[in-house]
């Protein structure tokens, strides 16, 4: 049964640097969408299309995606530099929920620690105030 996060995105800034980083994110996306119902929202920032063409079918396989967000910005920087911050704080301003979840691809919390984490944003213990949005 999954836990009722509906008032809550997980956002997720990417760019798919290595086979590590493909792994990571499909298992992460998987994890998050089959233990969760919320929003998972993918921002993939890179020269092409590397999520939807590697780590959608596979995850499509393995859970429902209906709750599932991506977003492709072309990266038109000659450097390697990926804008991070710049990149989560547009994501923060697209989500429409009251809590936004920073959740980095290259790990996976417990499901205690999702709730406890969504819990104390709820409650403002551990969150910044923006706009009405709790962000953790």
């Amino acid at each position: 049964m999954k836990t009722d996060l509906k008032n809550t995105t997980f956002i997720i800034p990417l760019r798919i640097d290595t086979g590590d980083r493909l792994r990571n994110v499909i298992l992460s996306t998987a994890y998050l969408l089959h233990n969760f119902d919320t929003t998972v929202m993918i921002k993939e920032v890179d020269s092409e299309r590397r999520f939807e063409t590697f780590a959608l079918p596979i995850i499509e396989r393995l859970v429902d995606t209906d709750n599932l967000v991506h977003i492709f910005e072309e990266e038109t920087r000659t450097d390697d530099a990926f804008h991070r911050t710049k990149v989560l704080n547009d994501m923060v301003m697209e989500s429409t929920t009251d809590i936004v979840v920073n959740y980095d691809t290259d790990l996976i919390l417990p499901v205690s620690s999702c709730l406890l984490y969504t819990s104390d944003a709820a409650d403002e213990e551990d969150s910044v105030d923006l706009g009405g949005r709790r962000i953790i």
